[in-house]
């Protein structure tokens, strides 16, 4: 079954989230995983795109937008569903997608905005009627 991870941020705004999901995938492709994030729409995943290649001047996460080749380890969707499992899929978008539990984990990122929190919730309390295993990841105690 499905494992969820919230990791709970200590920041309010968008931006954090993003890297935040940029590092949480570069550790992921580092221990051999295959990633998908999702994003709302072609905006969002255009921006996340344009993060990945920036937000660490010292190394390259390979990645594509859906569809994209078998042989890229992270890929960046809103629309499309993935052709074939992943390990982790790190959910940016505004709803659960349908096909989360193909991924051996998913990911949601919360931030202390308080839309942020009301859809994280929602999240938590969907996993939880269905019995998936949730763990919360308090980053504001690490940071």
């Amino acid at each position: 079954m499905t494992r969820i991870d919230f990791y709970l941020l200590p920041q309010r705004d968008e931006q954090s989230r993003q890297l935040f999901a940029c590092r949480l995938a570069e550790k992921a492709w580092q221990l051999d995983n295959r990633i998908l994030i999702q994003t709302d729409n072609n905006e969002a995943g255009s921006a996340l795109n344009a993060l990945l290649w920036s937000f660490k001047t010292e190394s390259f996460l390979p990645h594509a937008t859906l569809p994209a080749s078998q042989q890229t380890p992270v890929y960046i969707g809103w629309q499309e569903e993935p052709s074939s499992h992943h390990d982790l899929l790190i959910n940016l978008s505004t709803n659960i997608p349908p096909f989360f539990s193909r991924f051996a984990r998913v990911a949601e990122i919360v931030t202390q905005d308080e839309i942020q929190l009301d859809i994280s919730r929602k999240r938590f309390r969907f996993y939880q009627e269905r019995g998936y295993d949730i763990k919360i990841n308090d980053m504001k105690k690490s940071a």
